[in-house]
């Protein structure tokens, strides 16, 4: 075999063994990264809690939660985003929830972006995850009864 021959069967066989390895990376990260979808068998009303249901825009995702208003009264309150972990869903936290609204708190909870019955995008990531607090936090910036100099974010494993 002449040595021209020789080279472009080495270089065919290391294209198709990176273009290989690069295919198989990218299915395993689509099926790594994404959550078993549970959908809610609980809500708020089931622990006894006075509720809004609430949705809003990430990335022209739809995320889909739950507003639980302080028992302080209609002034601005101070608000804590609850943020469940990976393929969890809003109703993972409503224990939590309980407990901060007892102490004054207004709560959100919501299905993170590929969670519970918010949209789908793909593989979830980490920044994905921080968008969607992001965007909630624009959220609650339209809310009159949500004093936006004190909110604060409490999240669990990979919400957190």
């Amino acid at each position: 075999m002449p040595l021209p021959t020789i080279l472009l069967v080495i270089v065919a066989g290391v294209v198709l063994t990176i273009t290989s390895i690069i295919v198989l990376i990218w299915l395993s990260v689509r099926l790594w990264c994404r959550p078993k979808r549970r959908l809610t068998s609980k809500g708020p009303e089931d622990y006894g809690l006075r509720y809004e249901p609430i949705a809003f825009q990430s990335h022209n995702f739809t995320i889909r939660g739950w507003f639980i208003p302080s028992l302080s009264g209609p002034q601005p309150a101070s608000t804590i985003i609850l943020v469940h972990g990976w393929s969890g869903n809003a109703a993972d936290m409503l224990p939590a929830a309980c407990f901060l609204h007892q102490a004054k708190f207004s709560v959100v909870l919501y299905d993170a972006r590929g969670h519970g019955v918010s949209n789908n995008d793909g593989p979830i990531t980490l920044l994905k995850v921080a968008q969607d607090i992001l965007a909630c936090l624009d959220y609650l910036a339209t809310r009159a009864d949500v004093d936006m100099r004190r909110v604060g974010v409490l999240g669990h494993s990979f919400g957190g």
